[in-house]
């Protein structure tokens, strides 16, 4: 709670009061909607308060948590977004997924499996279900070429993949220092969008790792 970065929020609907936008997003960790105890039976939620805030200066809001991965990424990233609107504006509805989610756990049944009253939210969708199929890793990297990390602690798989001590570092980066062609054509969407024409890969290198960290 003594977190200076805390006021953020706050800050940010004092501007969004001087500027009385028809329509913005607030996007934070979904930590923001979790309870804090102050002490003494007092607890503070910064998501209940900022809507608080907002609906004092006259906008509506919509809390939403989504998952990249339910947008086409390949790894889980879960985000808590506000939307809002003035009064009289309407408020954007919440986009739905576009990728299946296997993270997804929430049921989008309402009560209890053995109550009478139990219904299905069917304008949302099934949940975790979505039009086109989840992201992997292989779906995202497959293309990229292939480099080992080589030390005592590592006995090779291949002759043929570069090597690279991860222990020895040059300056902060164990890999391909220099841009390099892709190993394969894309093989899906996925990749010819992250390659946006290009025919090389660059950066394509890691931070180097301690000897603990291999020993894991």
């Amino acid at each position: 709670m003594d977190d200076p970065r805390n006021s953020e929020l706050f800050v940010t609907i004092e501007e969004v009061k001087r500027l009385k936008p028809d329509i913005f997003i607030l996007e934070n960790l979904p930590g923001m909607k979790r309870d804090r105890d102050l002490g003494d039976g007092e607890a503070s939620n910064y998501a209940v308060e900022g809507i608080k805030r907002l609906r004092d200066i006259g906008y509506q809001c919509r809390m939403v948590q989504l998952d990249a991965r339910s947008f086409g990424s390949p790894q889980n990233r879960i985000r808590l977004f506000l939307i809002c609107a003035r009064q009289g504006v309407a408020l954007p509805s919440v986009p739905q997924p576009t990728h299946v989610n296997p993270n997804i756990e929430r049921n989008i049944f309402v009560g209890a499996s053995n109550s009478s009253r139990t219904f299905y939210v069917g304008d949302k969708g099934a949940c975790g279900s979505a039009p086109f199929p989840a992201i992997n890793v292989r779906d995202a990297i497959s293309d990229l070429p292939r480099f080992e990390y080589m030390c005592e602690r590592i006995q090779s798989r291949s002759t043929q993949i570069p090597k690279f001590n991860p222990l020895k570092a040059e300056g902060s980066r164990v890999g391909f220092l220099q841009p390099i062609p892709y190993r394969a054509p894309p093989v899906n969407d996925f990749q010819t969008r992250q390659r946006g024409g290009a025919k090389t890969v660059e950066n394509h290198y890691t931070p180097p790792r301690t000897s603990r960290e291999l020993d894991l």
